[in-house]
């Protein structure tokens, strides 16, 4: 499961780009863990509306969660 939280979105005519928070949650081996890491986007608007260009992730941290 994956949630992308806290947007910075700069406008600049038909192209923007967006910064995010990304969290994913997963078991391996049904060890729960938290992943936290950032995510840059740039987007591209077209006559049916906006589409992401691309999606550049950073590295980020693991978090193993209490037994």
């Amino acid at each position: 499961m994956h949630a992308f939280f806290n947007p910075v979105i700069t406008v600049d005519g038909d192209s923007a780009t967006g910064s995010w928070l990304m969290w994913i949650a997963s078991a391996i081996d049904d060890d729960p863990r938290l992943v936290h890491l950032g995510c840059d986007m740039t987007y591209t608007r077209t006559n049916d509306g906006w589409r992401i260009q691309s999606v550049n992730m950073q590295f980020g941290s693991m978090l193993k969660t209490a037994p």
